[in-house]
């Protein structure tokens, strides 16, 4: 893009300031000296200490997905195991036409873990743990 009498460049988009900071200094050592950080917040310019006040209010969380094993539904025991677990929601939806069970959101992944292993020994190996970041 042109602006005035100079060639304006963007390089990548990044999720966090340690990856700006990090491909900054590869831009600058390729030869693009006056390399700068822009940032943006939903298609607006913002400024850097502002994205950098936003990214520290982000926080992880995680989401357990089961497919079961028999296509539409998880043990009774395994449910109560893992509501022994934890108290948090148990989503039952459907993508690309399977069955699919979401526990979460938790913000603890050592939870999440203890009920990804708690799936899998009780035979759901079709399971997996989602992040996400929220503010």
């Amino acid at each position: 893009m042109q602006s005035g009498s100079r060639y304006v460049y963007s390089v990548g988009l990044f999720r966090s300031y340690k990856d700006v900071l990090s491909n900054l200094n590869k831009v600058k050592r390729q030869g693009f000296r006056s390399a700068i950080i822009t940032a943006y917040n939903e298609g607006q310019p913002i400024s850097v200490s502002n994205a950098r006040k936003m990214e520290a209010d982000v926080k992880t969380v995680f989401l357990v997905k089961v497919y079961p094993a028999n296509g539409s539904s998880i043990p009774v025991d395994l449910l109560n195991e893992i509501k022994a677990l934890t108290p948090t929601d148990l989503i039952k939806s459907v993508e690309d036409g399977s069955v699919v069970f979401k526990i979460g959101p938790l913000d603890d992944k050592a939870l999440a873990d203890s009920i990804l292993n708690a799936m899998k020994k009780a035979g759901e190996a079709n399971a997996s743990i989602e992040t996400t970041q929220v503010r």
